[in-house]
This record gives structure tokens, C-alpha cells and sequence, in this order.
């Protein structure tokens, strides 16, 4: 693969990210007194397009036989996987946050901090002692982070339907957030898991060439999700 083949899958994503911001910037200049969750969402999705651009320099540095960013070479630094690492729980507690904070139940939001602080204090420590860090996704991070979102999603599905909110469901930007994330992380984590022990290195091509296709679309359909859902909730005011 060249560097231009690994821009023409990766565009698309980064192409749909700054979309979504864009979006999401609109909705906020659009909607009268947007929710606190929802402003941080616009922020939250800042945050990932500058992580995106910073992994950025192991792409180019490899593909460009390290005629740039020279200084990385054969140093711990030379892949990315440490701003994922970090990337990841910083993810895992946003939404987990995004979704509970949709809930009127003030107890089960302070449970919800506490399952994060207990979560980030976990992957601190997974990142000191496992001693790949800089070499490998961490399997914590991604097991125990898609376990919170998905079950963060649930209950905020379940609040849903136990709620006249569900007649507004539609209107209601946290729906097309949750759909995104919950196909995101059902069909994504299992190829990053998988990931550590299939590479091109090893021979595993057909398994590479799997994780590139499933995590483009998963990617391309959450943040369609996103864009649907800040450009329908702009119009409906009273309910975003």
C-alpha cells in the first residue's frame, strides 16, 4: 500500500468527520439553548479530528520511507498506537457520560462517574504495567470501554421507552447519536481486538484487508448518523 491508497480509504472518514463538526456547529448555532451534553458533543468531535490529524505524522512518516518525520524512526514513537491508547478511554468516558446524562435520574449519573473513574483508573494502570503501550491497542481499553457505551446506550434506550420521550424520539438528537455509536462499536471493536494478532507482517492480508473495509463503513455510517441527526434536530427546535 502507498501513501496515496491509505489516503483514498481514510479521506472518506476524515472527509465525514469534519462534515459532522461542521454540522454540529450549525446545530448549535441553531438550536436556542442546546443542552450541556450536546455542546460538549460538538467539542468532543473537535477533539477527534485533532487526534485524527496528530496520528497523522506515523502514516506519513512510514509510507514516506521516512524522508519526513525522520526523527521517529526506530524510536518508541514510530506508530500511533499511543494516541489511540489514549484516544480510546477518553472515548469510552465521554459516551458513556453523553448517554447517562440523558437521564432525569441524578443517582444512576453519579453511579455512572463513578464506573468511569474506576475505568480510567484501570486503563492508566493497564498502560503502565502492560508494557505495551506504545506497541499494541490495549485490550482493556477497547473490551471494558465497548461494554460501557453499549450499556450506557441500553439504558438511555431504556429510559426512552419508559418516557413520553418516545414520541419525540425522532426529533431528539441523542437518537441518531446512540444508533451511530452502538453499530460503531458492535462492528469496530472486535476487528481492533483481533488487530494485535493479525498483521501484514504475519501474513494475514485477508484479515487486514477485513478490518479496513468493516472499520471505513462502520465509520461512514456513524457519522452519517451524526450529520442526519444535527441537520434534522436544527429544524426541530423544541425538542434537541
Amino acid at each position: 500500500m502507498e501513501l496515496i491508497d491509505y489516503f483514498t480509504y481514510a479521506a472518506p472518514v476524515l472527509l465525514l468527520e469534519i462534515i459532522a463538526t461542521v454540522a454540529g456547529i450549525f446545530y448549535l448555532k441553531k438550536v436556542p439553548a442546546p443542552l450541556f451534553s450536546n455542546k460538549l458533543l460538538v467539542r468532543f468531535l473537535l477533539f477527534v479530528l485533532a487526534i485524527e490529524f496528530i496520528a497523522l505524522y506515523a502514516v506519513i512518516g512510514y509510507f514516506s520511507k521516512y524522508e519526513y518525520f525522520s526523527f521517529i524512526k526506530d524510536t518508541i514513537f514510530e506508530r500511533n498506537t499511543w494516541v489511540y491508547n489514549i484516544y480510546i478511554p477518553v472515548n469510552t468516558s465521554f459516551f458513556t457520560y453523553y448517554f447517562m446524562s440523558q437521564s432525569k435520574d441524578s443517582k444512576l449519573l453519579r453511579w455512572s462517574y463513578v464506573f468511569i473513574g474506576l475505568y480510567l483508573i484501570g486503563a492508566v494502570l493497564d498502560g503502565i504495567f502492560s508494557g505495551t503501550f506504545f506497541i499494541k491497542y490495549s485490550p482493556y481499553s477497547q473490551f471494558v470501554g465497548c461494554l460501557m457505551v453499549l450499556l450506557s446506550i441500553i439504558v438511555y434506550f431504556m429510559n426512552v421507552l419508559r418516557s413520553d420521550m418516545i414520541l419525540n424520539m425522532k426529533r431528539m438528537l441523542p437518537f441518531y447519536i446512540a444508533i451511530g455509536v452502538f453499530f460503531f462499536q458492535l462492528c469496530a471493536t472486535p476487528i481492533f481486538l483481533l488487530s494485535n494478532y493479525f498483521r501484514t507482517s504475519t501474513g494475514n492480508h485477508l484479515f487486514v484487508q477485513l478490518q479496513v473495509n468493516v472499520v471505513l463503513f462502520a465509520n461512514i455510517f456513524m457519522y452519517s448518523c451524526f450529520i442526519l441527526g444535527f441537520i434534522i434536530c436544527s429544524r426541530k427546535k423544541k425538542y434537541s
